[in-house]
């Protein structure tokens, strides 16, 4: 199984660094409502990850890749869902950060990745690919905690990175870029 998760780091770092629906939650979290809501928001959406891994794992994959048309259209629905989470990140917004639980954070984040298209997309596309035959489940579930660990380094990487710059007008303007990139992305992705 080692081999296995070595082989699906990189394939799963690439996967991370693609600017995505979850990465844009935590960048507007941190700039509206601040860092401690950000970091549940990462971890909330690493927790989206899990529960996907974990439905892939039980079979969820096998179902949607046997219907005609399930991966095709869960592709548009992401697709579209990222091109919806880039316009509402480039919305202009006249808030200074809000005192807000870090568990709404969580439960934000939580609901945006199990409710992303591209999440499950590539949960059940993905980690049928690397998963042990012979240990499915377990498998599939080391690889699922992986994404989710990397993906979480990811996101408290870049909050830790874009410390002290996430305020005023150049945290707006950051996060409209990052929505003007998820919309490509999700262009992209229709196109494809």
């Amino acid at each position: 199984m080692v081999s296995q998760l070595v082989a699906f780091l990189p394939v799963v770092t690439l996967l991370v660094l693609v600017p995505g629906g979850n990465n844009l939650l935590v960048l507007r979290t941190a700039v509206e409502i601040g860092t401690d809501a950000a970091r549940a928001a990462t971890a909330g959406t690493s927790a989206g990850i899990a529960a996907w891994s974990v439905a892939v794992a039980l079979g969820v994959g096998g179902l949607v890749a046997g219907l005609p048309g399930g991966l095709d259209t869960l592709r548009i629905l992401g697709s579209v869902a990222m091109i919806a989470m880039g316009l509402w990140a480039m919305l202009p917004r006249h808030s200074t950060p809000a005192e807000a639980p870090p568990s709404s954070g969580f439960l934000t984040g939580l609901a945006v990745c199990v409710t992303n298209p591209r999440t499950p997309l590539t949960a059940v596309s993905l980690l049928p690919q690397f998963s042990l035959p012979e240990a499915g489940v377990l498998s599939t579930l080391a690889l699922g905690v992986e994404w989710a660990a990397v993906a979480g380094a990811w996101n408290l990487l870049c909050l830790s990175l874009a410390r002290g710059r996430l305020d005023g007008a150049r945290g707006r303007t950051l996060a409209r870029i990052g929505g003007l990139i998820v919309c490509g992305v999700g262009v992209l992705g229709l196109l494809v």
